[in-house]
């Protein structure tokens, strides 16, 4: 029994699963495929394919096989449309199940499978026959599911190649486009999954027996001749298959690196040095014109024929290898003797020519090698123009290449499609193949007529409706704009149905004609808004004339509306019909109370002045202005009013007060009767503009004032409306202080000291004796004669416009009386109990020495003084108590006296 269901199960799994599939395939990649990936583990895998249901976006999911990373269910086209798609996905190197679906109202309605494809290495052989391979030499094929090979063609230069199929490399598996049998390849196919944990792909372009010469002459179109069979190849082969597989292969998968392992014939016809290296470089060269690409190689080093070595040739492989950055050691097969028939490896030589392989390509040769990418599937156009009813499908394939070619042999550009199969292939101006992915269409493609089934009678009063309706489950558009299904109508016409299928080809249905009889229709006309307030008057009337009714039993043309509810009114006209206007809902709400405001100021106001207007707030309040505060300020002329807001939204104005305003006078000016910096005991003038009154800061009230110490003044004047200017500019009085109070005392015997009661930093100072001035600018003097003294303090100031200004203020005369009879000599205290003596001379001693002797004339004290212009203090702590003599004296004048200490 549980045999049974499992066998069940796994029927109904397939079934469910081939219905998915003819839902939807996948026709990009083909299984096995390989897509060289970049050095950084990844490559963008294109998917494509067909879709015979709706759908509204389709997914795809990585499953890997072996290696790789898994990706979940990833969008891939959104509203895919004309049945066929296109996406990708970035995919990092592995062995992959790839699976697609279609998505429909958020329900999987479509799904299929490719079982193998692969992101990894991809690799072009090419050479002669120890690359070519023979079959039945006891090679053996790739263990490693993940090896595989282009295996759907087989021609040296007779045929063009094919869009590619591929196959696991078995012993006997043909390499397309001329490799025989697995060779060594395979061997070298599984360990390089082994090693690298990615899928191998490899095609074979070599010929066996050729030189390396004959591939330069093939290269321009010339057919090449095997040195040992004298077999001539077709014109443009050998290389010509190289040439194939780059554009018709690589092109489309990429590639790592073209592998030349060719050498043997060179060594049979004795090739020279500069002749092969100089031919295999051009042939690098020329692998690169043609496709416009920069191609890695890997060249063996080989030349081994029969029992022969020929060093020159591996010397000519090794110049060409370290010529080229791109081109990279291969393994030298020179030292493998494995061989059935001199030439030929044998099965224990395919291993180690493979392991040889294998080492070359080593981490070096993956990160400084340049892998090419393939391109995506051509992109096709395709629209339906349902001018050819059995081909309604236009495929269009994008502009810009040399060629065209569909498999069904036209080479136009544009191809008419019906049902069954297409690709399309262009050529590039390099000679590259792009295919499109292979587009598959059934029956479905061509459209059908759809019909109308009306569900009610198609003559019927205006206001009125049928529903029209289609059986057609496809993309509906109704001629009256709707879309879907069915549509319903009201209007008389002609109407009809176009339906589009999958591929957006689209049938007309016939024309279904429907007709409609008048019908009244009644409105309603308002005199004014329907929600008023109780204080306001409303009337409804109606469009026509006769056969009306209220819905309050009236049947006059209008209605005065008394309290509020719903109204409609009805109609009939002579066909029988009727029509009923739509309702109006009125509503009558309570009408608000009307506030009172009053003036809490003046009703006129010069216009620097405001007042306060106050609302009783009976309600919501707002003012005419929009503020709604209760107390209103009035800086503007104006007629204001209250607004009382109730809470059913009726409003009512207060009475309208009318405020106005006088203008008051020109801002005035102030004028300066001369400078404004002036000493402290001068006047300053200032002089209003004309006006009619005048208010100074001062508080004088004329046109003209007379200021004394005053900082700061401005001005306001009046006019005949009592209305004050605004302030006018503040003039500032720069008073500038004189010397005070100044005094005179007498400092010294000879000596006459000027006081201040001011600051006396940088003042000047002016001495005279009676009438006569005394050349002296220090505070202080030296008197020389009996006589009145007067001292004047001088204080300088800079003005602002540059001048220079003086404040001065003089003293008192001091009277000092010059006593004779000292003989122009001082000094004091005498005698000194400090020790401290204070000296003067009349007149300014200079260079003088100061000496003070005991009365026998031993000097005890001695100072220089360099001039005695003024008192002289002199400390003589240091002096023993007694009487001495003292002497002051220079080379002109001596002067000496008695002193006690």
């Amino acid at each position: 029994m549980g045999t049974l269901r499992k066998t069940l199960f796994t029927l109904l799994y397939f079934v469910c699963a081939c219905t998915y599939a003819q839902d939807l395939d996948i026709t990009f990649p083909s299984e096995r495929a390989i897509f060289q990936r970049n050095n950084g583990n990844a490559t963008i895998v294109y998917i494509a394919g067909n879709y015979r249901t709706r759908l509204d976006k389709i997914e795809a999911k990585l499953i890997p096989i072996q290696g790789g990373t898994p990706i979940d269910w990833t969008p891939i086209v959104s509203q895919p449309f004309f049945g066929t798609y296109r996406g990708s996905l970035v995919v990092n190197g592995g062995w992959y199940e790839l699976r697609v679906r279609g998505i429909r109202n958020n329900e999987v309605v479509a799904e299929s499978i490719l079982p193998k494809f692969g992101v990894g290495e991809v690799f072009l052989i090419s050479g002669q026959s120890n690359a070519q391979g023979y079959n039945g030499r006891g090679q053996r094929g790739a263990f490693d599911d993940r090896v595989n090979v282009i295996s759907n063609f087989k021609s040296e230069g007779f045929a063009k190649p094919v869009y590619p199929g591929f196959g696991h490399l078995d012993a006997e598996s043909n390499i397309a486009p001329t490799g025989n049998g697995a060779w060594y390849w395979g061997e070298l196919g599984d360990l390089l999954t082994s090693r690298l944990d990615v899928p191998v792909l490899f095609m074979n372009a070599a010929w066996e027996g050729f030189q390396v010469g004959e591939f330069i002459k093939s290269s321009k179109g010339d057919p090449g001749t095997n040195p040992y069979s004298y077999r001539q190849a077709p014109p443009g082969y050998p290389f010509g298959s190289v040439a194939d597989a780059l554009n018709y292969y690589t092109n489309l998968t990429g590639l790592r690196a073209i592998l030349w392992h060719q050498g043997e014939s060179d060594n049979y016809l004795n090739t020279s040095f500069e002749s092969y290296s100089s031919d295999l470089a051009q042939i690098i060269n020329e692998s690169n014109r043609r496709t416009g690409k920069n191609i890695s190689w890997m060249v063996a080093r080989v030349s081994k024929d029969q029992n022969r070595f020929y060093p020159t040739i591996v010397d000519a492989q090794n110049f060409v290898i370290s010529s080229n950055a791109n081109v990279f050691p291969g393994p030298n097969t020179d030292l493998v003797l494995d061989r059935l028939d001199g030439v030929h490896f044998s099965p224990t030589g395919f291993t180690k020519v493979a392991e040889q392989w294998n080492q070359q390509m080593n981490g070096d040769f993956f990160n400084r090698s340049n892998p090419q990418y393939g391109n995506p599937p051509m992109q096709l156009e395709s629209y339906c123009a349902n001018e050819n009813p059995g081909k309604p499908m236009k495929l269009n394939a994008p502009q810009g290449y040399v060629s065209y070619k569909w498999n069904n042999g036209l080479s136009d550009r544009a191809l008419e499609a019906g049902p069954g199969y297409y690709q399309g292939e262009a050529i590039d101006v390099f000679g590259n193949v792009y295919y499109s992915s292979p587009v598959k269409y059934d029956n479905t493609l061509i459209p059908q007529k759809p019909n109308i089934e009306a569900l009610g009678p198609t003559e019927f009063c205006n206001g009125k409706s049928v529903e029209l309706k289609t059986n057609n489950d496809s993309f509906n558009y109704w001629s009256n704009g709707a879309e879907g299904g069915s549509t319903t109508v009201n209007s008389p016409g002609l109407y009809h149905l176009y339906s589009v299928n999958l591929y957006i080809c689209g049938g007309k249905s016939d024309d279904i004609e429907i007709k409609t009889l008048p019908a009244p229709v009644p409105e309603i006309l308002a005199s004014g808004p329907l929600d008023i307030c109780s204080d306001e008057e409303l009337t409804l009337s109606t469009n026509l004339a006769e056969g009306i009714l209220w819905n309050d039993g009236s049947s006059e043309t209008t209605l005065k509306v008394s309290g509020s509810g719903d109204f409609f009114v009805k109609a009939k006209n002579e066909f029988g019909c009727e029509g009923q206007s739509e309702e109006v809902n009125v509503t009558i709400k309570p009408a608000a109370i009307k506030p009172i405001i009053e003036n809490l100021g003046e009703d006129v106001l010069c216009e620097n002045d405001s007042t306060i207007l106050r609302a009783s707030n009976e309600q919501n309040l707002v003012w005419n202005t929009g503020t709604d505060l209760q107390d209103l300020t009035i800086k503007a002329a104006g007629e204001y009013f209250a607004i009382n807001r109730n809470e059913y939204g009726c409003t009512s104005n207060s009475e309208m007060l009318n405020i106005k305003f006088n203008p008051i006078p020109e801002k005035p000016e102030i004028l300066a009767d001369g400078s404004l910096e002036v000493c402290d005991d001068e006047e300053v003038v200032l002089k209003a503009s004309p006006a009619f009154g005048y208010s100074w800061s001062t508080g004088h009230s004329s046109e003209e004032v007379t200021l004394k110490n005053t900082r700061e003044v401005f001005l306001k004047t009046s006019n005949e409306f009592g209305c004050f200017s605004e302030a006018s500019d503040i003039k500032e009085i720069i008073v500038l202080e004189k010397p005070k109070n100044p005094s005179i005392i007498q400092s010294g015997t000879f000596t006459l000291k000027s006081l201040f009661t001011t600051d006396t930093t940088d003042l000047q100072y002016q001495w005279r004796i009676e009438e006569n001035e005394i050349m002296s600018s220090k505070p202080f003097i030296k008197a020389v004669a009996t006589g009145d003294y007067i001292v004047k303090g001088l204080k300088s100031y800079r003005l602002k416009n540059g001048i220079d200004k003086t404040c001065s203020e003089e003293s008192q005369p001091f009277n000092y009386y010059l006593n004779a009879e000292r003989k122009g000599f001082s000094y004091y205290p005498n005698p000194s109990p400090d020790k401290k003596i204070t000296i003067e001379t009349l007149e300014d001693i200079d260079r003088a020495t100061v000496t003070i002797f005991n009365l026998k004339g031993v000097p005890y004290f001695t100072e220089y003084v360099e001039l005695f212009d003024s008192p002289k203090t002199f400390n003589l702590k240091d002096l023993p108590y007694g009487r001495y003599v003292i002497k002051v004296r220079n080379n002109r004048s001596s002067f000496s006296g008695k002193l006690g200490v």
